[in-house]
């Protein structure tokens, strides 16, 4: 039987293989006419050239129009902690490491959530991987969405998230959660939207049946005070 550590290995090893072509080659991915190569390399090469050579951290793009902010742009926010790698890389394999990160998290989130519900390693691993190369990753990845990659990449974490919460009120599991949702919300507003509504649908589904039938304010405010903080 192979242990949890091998099977995320086995996960990591999988997502890797995929990208080891664009790895090789970021132009298969950087250089066309789609939404990476026409809005977000761009992007991207102006974020690090007002950092690596103007020695300034990027709110405003002047070049654009007649200019147009990037702290408030809900494509793509300069605030968002793994621009760092756009920073640290060549753009366009940049472009690919951010993708590939994006992937594992997805797979990987996604191989625990499943463990969470107590499925055995084959079935978390198959959604892990059906997940991270399901259809809507993968058009997304073609179409050169990056930034919706990397909030969906983020919904089996805040899932698990609240999860944990639900069965054992965790500090580190509400902080988790929300730091996934503030991820989702600087990359693309419209999936963190969606989420919370799920999220918020699954946390009332998963209201204690002894919270109703003896029903508590202080024990519902206890119950529900986590989802709040998290969110």
């Amino acid at each position: 039987m192979v242990s949890i550590d091998g099977v995320v290995a086995i996960i990591f090893l999988i997502i890797l293989a995929f990208f080891l072509p664009f790895i090789a080659k970021p132009e298969l991915l950087t250089i066309r006419d789609n939404d990476l190569g026409r809005t977000y390399v761009p992007l991207f090469s102006f974020f690090k050239d007002s950092i690596n050579l103007n020695h300034q951290f990027p709110v405003w793009r002047p070049s654009q129009m007649m200019g147009e902010t990037l702290i408030g742009n809900p494509l793509w926010s300069p605030i968002y902690p793994a621009n760092i790698i756009f920073v640290l890389l060549p753009v366009g394999l940049g472009s690919i490491i951010y993708l590939l990160f994006h992937f594992e998290l997805a797979g990987l989130s996604t191989y625990f959530l499943g463990k969470s519900f107590k499925l055995s390693n084959v079935a978390s691993t198959s959604a892990a991987l059906f997940y991270a190369f399901s259809t809507k990753m993968l058009l997304h990845l073609s179409a050169g969405h990056i930034t919706m990659v990397a909030a969906a990449s983020f919904i089996p974490m805040a899932f698990l998230s609240i999860r944990h919460i639900i069965i054992k009120q965790s500090f580190s599991w509400t902080v988790a959660g929300s730091i996934s949702l503030s991820a989702m919300y600087v990359t693309y507003p419209t999936i963190f939207y969606y989420t919370i509504i799920f999220l918020t649908i699954y946390y009332l589904y998963k209201y204690p049946p002894k919270l109703i039938k003896n029903f508590s304010a202080l024990a519902s405010i206890k119950y529900f005070l986590p989802f709040t903080v998290l969110i």
